[in-house]
C-alpha cells in the first residue's frame, strides 16, 4: 500500500481501536487521551506524559524525507526505504501493540525500571493481544519472518555481542550459545507444551548445569548492557527488537492474552504479591541480617498453612548464598510439625540445616511435591524413582529445582532422557 504521513497514522491509529476492545473485555482500559503521531525519531516509542504513541511513517515527501530515510533505512536494516514501507505494512500492528502494551503497564503504575524487562514483557503482550484478532494473528508468521531477514543484516555489527542474549528465555540462550539445536529446542517446547512445563525449566534438565549457568550468564550480560544504553544506539535497538520477537515468534506455543494479562497486568495479587514479598524479604535481610529472617520465619508456625508455605518459600529465595547453618533456623525447623512439609524441608536445604528424621520421613511419605523434596534431600534417594522421575517432564523440573537447593550436583543424577 502507499500511504502518505497522515495516511500511516490512521493506520496506526485503526489497529489502537481494534485492540482497545480485546482489553476491555478483561477489564483492561485504555485512557481515552491516547493518541498516535508521527515522529521524526528512527525508532519507535511511547510517551506517558503525553499519552502518545509516536513512530516516523516510511514516507518520502521532500528533500528532508529523503535525507533521513537514506539514514533510518540503514539503521534498521532495510536497503531503502520501499524495503522499510514493506516492513512496516507487515508489523505496523505489533509495533503499535507493544507501544500500547507500554501505555497499559504505564497506567496501572507496573512498568519495569529495567528496559530488559519491560520490553520483553510489553513484547509478550504485543503477540498476545495480536493472537486475539484473526487477521493480526494471520500476519505474525510474515513479521517473524521480516525480522529474521533485517536482523541477518545487522547482525555483523551486533551478532556475537552481549545481546546475543536479548532473548525470550533459557532454552533460547541455549541454542544461542550452540548447547541445544534447534531441532531439540522444538522438541522440548512441544514436550513442555503438552505437560504443562515451562520449556526453561526443560531446556536447563537437557543442557546440564554448566550449559545453563553460561546460558544465564548470557542473559545477565545482555540485561546489563540493555538497561545502561537502551536507546543510546538506534540500529542496536531495532537488532534487539529482531532478535526477541523472531526467537518468540517462532515458539511453537507461546501464552494466550489470558496468561499474558494476568502475569504482567493483573498483577496485583499473584505473581506480583509474590515479587513483592520476596523483594521486601531481600530488603530486610540487606538491612538487618539473616537474624531478621529468622525472626520472620518464627511467624510460620503462627499463620495459616498456606501463608506458612509462601512465607517459608520466600525466605527460601531470599536467603543469602554465604550464610552457614544456625541454630536459630534448626530451632525454627524443629516445629516443622507446624509448618508444610515441602517448603520446610526446602528451607533446610538453601540454609544448610539438617533436616530433622521426622521431616524427612514426612516429606517421604507426603504428597508428590514432598516426595521429590525428598529425593533431592535424602543421602541416598533410590535410583529408580531418580529415573522414574526425570522421564516426566512437570516431575523433572521440579526435582532439578530441589536438587540444586540442596547443592547437589548436576552429575549425581542419573541420565534420564526426557519421555516425548
Amino acid at each position: 500500500m502507499t500511504l502518505d504521513r497522515d495516511g500511516w497514522v490512521a493506520a496506526a491509529r485503526e489497529v489502537v481501536d481494534r485492540l482497545v476492545p480485546v482489553l476491555a473485555r478483561f477489564g483492561v482500559a485504555v485512557d481515552g487521551a491516547l493518541t498516535v503521531a508521527a515522529d521524526s525519531h528512527p525508532c519507535p516509542g511511547y510517551r506517558h506524559d503525553t499519552r502518545q504513541i509516536l513512530f516516523c511513517p516510511p514516507v518520502v515527501a521532500s528533500a528532508v524525507d529523503r535525507l533521513r530515510w537514506s539514514w533510518f533505512a540503514r539503521i534498521m536494516g532495510a536497503q531503502d526505504v520501499a524495503e522499510a514501507a514493506a516492513f512496516y505494512e507487515v508489523a505496523l500492528p505489533l509495533v503499535v501493540a507493544h507501544e500500547l502494551a507500554h501505555h497499559v503497564r504505564f497506567a496501572r503504575g507496573l512498568a519495569s525500571d529495567s528496559a530488559f524487562v519491560e520490553e520483553q514483557v510489553c513484547d509478550r503482550i504485543a503477540c498476545a493481544l495480536l493472537d486475539e484478532v484473526p487477521a493480526y494473528r494471520a500476519g505474525l508468521a510474515d513479521v517473524g519472518a521480516w525480522c529474521a531477514r533485517l536482523r541477518a543484516r545487522l547482525a555483523p555489527s551486533y551478532g556475537e555481542a552481549a545481546t546475543r542474549g536479548f532473548v525470550p528465555g533459557l532454552g533460547e540462550a541455549l541454542h544461542a550459545l550452540g548447547a541445544l539445536s534447534a531441532d531439540e529446542l522444538a522438541r522440548l517446547e512441544a514436550l513442555g507444551a503438552s505437560a504443562g512445563v515451562e520449556v526453561d525449566a526443560l531446556a536447563a534438565l537437557a543442557a546440564g548445569d554448566g550449559a545453563a549457568d553460561a546460558a544465564a550468564a548470557l542473559r545477565d550480560d545482555a540485561g546489563a548492557r540493555v538497561d545502561s544504553r537502551y536507546t543510546d544506539d538506534a540500529s542496536e535497538y531495532w537488532f534487539l527488537s529482531y532478535t526477541w520477537v523472531a526467537s518468540y515468534l517462532a515458539r511453537r506455543r507461546r501464552p494466550d492474552l489470558v496468561e499474558v494479562l494476568r502475569e504482567h497486568v493483573l498483577v496485583r495479587s499473584g505473581s506480583a504479591a509474590r515479587a513483592g514479598e520476596l523483594a521486601l524479604v531481600s530488603e530486610i535481610v540487606a538491612d538487618a541480617g539473616v537474624g531478621a529472617l529468622v525472626a520472620l520465619l518464627g511467624a510460620a508456625r503462627h499463620v495459616p498453612a498456606a501463608d506458612a508455605a509462601r512465607l517459608l518459600a520466600t525466605a527460601a529465595a531470599a536467603w543469602p548464598a554465604a550464610d552457614g547453618p544456625t541454630d536459630e533456623v534448626a530451632a525454627v525447623i524443629a516445629a516443622w510439625s507446624r509448618l508444610p512439609v515441602q517448603p520446610a524441608l526446602r528451607l533446610c536445604g538453601v540454609a544448610g540445616v539438617p533436616a530433622p528424621d521426622g521431616l524427612l520421613a514426612a516429606a517421604r511419605d507426603g504428597d508428590d511435591a514432598a516426595r521429590i523434596e525428598w529425593l533431592a534431600a535424602t543421602a541416598s534417594p533410590p535410583p529408580d524413582e531418580l529415573v522414574a522421575a526425570l522421564a516426566c517432564p512437570s516431575r523433572a523440573a521440579a526435582l532439578l529445582d530441589a536438587w540444586r537447593a540442596w547443592r547437589r550436583p548436576r552429575a549425581a543424577l542419573p541420565a534420564a532422557p526426557l519421555a516425548a
